[in-house]
């Protein structure tokens, strides 16, 4: 989770109690979007979490209040508790990015070795076609994988930034594009010809 201003996060995503913040949502793994919680299922984990966890103490908060330092409803008054999530805008978002790629290559030796009296020498030409289906491949930052509160991400969560608002304008953002090799994973299709002498 994340609340865009880390100041105080120790009360808003320090779920755990073990003073790192930032912590993945109850009942959650890294990897656990795509697979235990589909698209389709996301809006009602989040409104789930929104009425049973949000608005709740974290560890840090419940041990200020168990000190008598602040009232829970201080605590609740000054936002230090865990932040409601956004509630995604639709049921289709884009999956985690996947990496696919088919690699192929055609060569055919020709001996030299009677022309030049040495029988190990051979001339190879080929031809290899990197990405040979042209299967479009992103970077895993697009999306991002993070879920906003309600506070960061607007009341129509438009922010294109993260997963529960993602466009095909930021998928192509994070399209995987060809550099200035021929050993570029996951780029555009690529073809290399090749001469090769082997001896």
């Amino acid at each position: 989770m994340d609340t865009g201003d880390p100041t105080g996060d120790i009360f808003r995503t320090d779920i755990t109690g073990d003073g790192s913040t930032g912590d993945l949502a109850p009942g959650t793994l890294q990897g656990d979007y795509g697979h235990s919680i589909k698209a389709s299922g996301l809006a009602g984990y989040v409104s789930n979490f929104n009425s049973t966890t949000a608005g709740t103490l974290t560890p840090a908060g419940k041990a200020v209040v168990s000190a008598g330092i602040l009232t829970q409803a201080q605590m609740v008054a000054l936002g230090a508790t865990i932040q409601p999530i956004a509630a995604p805008s639709s049921n289709s978002f884009f999956q985690f990015p996947r990496f696919a790629s088919f690699d192929a290559s055609i060569s055919y030796p020709i001996p030299l070795g009677r022309y030049i009296g040495h029988e190990s020498i051979t001339l190879e030409p080929g031809i290899a076609f990197y990405n040979a289906f042209n299967i479009a491949n992103y970077t895993a930052a697009n999306p991002s994988g993070v879920l906003l509160n309600t506070t960061t991400a607007g009341a129509t969560n438009t922010n294109t930034g993260y997963l529960t608002g993602n466009n095909s304008s930021t998928l192509n953002a994070g399209r995987t594009q060809r550099g200035s090799g021929t050993f570029d994973q996951g780029a555009p299709r690529t073809t290399e010809f090749q001469l090769k002498l082997n001896f």
